[in-house]
């Protein structure tokens, strides 16, 4: 049956052409893939991120957390007592609330990274066993976790961690609102 209208063709484009995939039946969550992809990362990323602090980013993204804290001002990130307006305050909002937690060390700093890679590994493991099945949504997430590029990212104090979690759980969830082909406001 052919659509007649506008609208209905876009409905069919949008259905049958471009998420024309079901989703998997089975989206349980096995236990033993859940536990590798958790333990995996958290062995290569976490014991090592304490040397010392590369220059000059790793320094200046460091250091603007720390004046954050010294001068409680949350909303102008400063360097050196100048505004610093070049990147999102956010990567420096939680190596600020890290530094609070666990002290100005350059393992606090690095936390945020590490943990922003890790649940990107996390969300890739959840969402994808949903569209694509679990074996392979087990996979992407082992590969990904061993992946040296993306490791040595989460090592350093860099903004890349966290802007790829974000554009990663964004990708997915508006994977996951068209993949039955019915609008699902709450994916979006």
């Amino acid at each position: 049956m052919e659509p007649r209208s506008f609208a209905g063709w876009l409905s069919f484009l949008f259905a049958r052409v471009l998420f024309a995939g079901a989703p998997d039946a089975d989206t349980r969550v096995r236990r033993a893939h859940l536990l590798v992809v958790l333990l995996l990362p958290a062995a290569i990323l976490y014991p090592t991120l304490g040397f010392h602090l590369l220059e000059p980013d790793e320094g200046r993204y460091a250091q603007i957390p720390k004046e954050m804290l010294a001068n409680d001002a949350w909303v102008v990130p400063t360097l050196q007592g100048e505004p610093y307006l070049d990147k999102p305050p956010l990567l420096y909002w939680l190596v600020a609330l890290s530094y609070r937690t666990f002290g100005v060390t350059p393992e606090a700093a690095r936390l945020v990274p590490a943990v922003c890679v890790h649940l990107t590994i996390l969300a890739v493991y959840l969402i994808g066993r949903r569209s694509v099945g679990e074996r392979g949504a087990f996979w992407a997430a082992l590969l990904l976790s061993v992946a040296p590029g993306f490791v040595c990212v989460a090592r350093l104090l860099l903004l890349d961690g966290l802007l790829t979690l974000c554009v990663t759980v964004s990708v997915l969830c508006g994977f996951e609102a068209v993949r039955t082909g019915t609008f699902r406001p709450m994916w979006w």
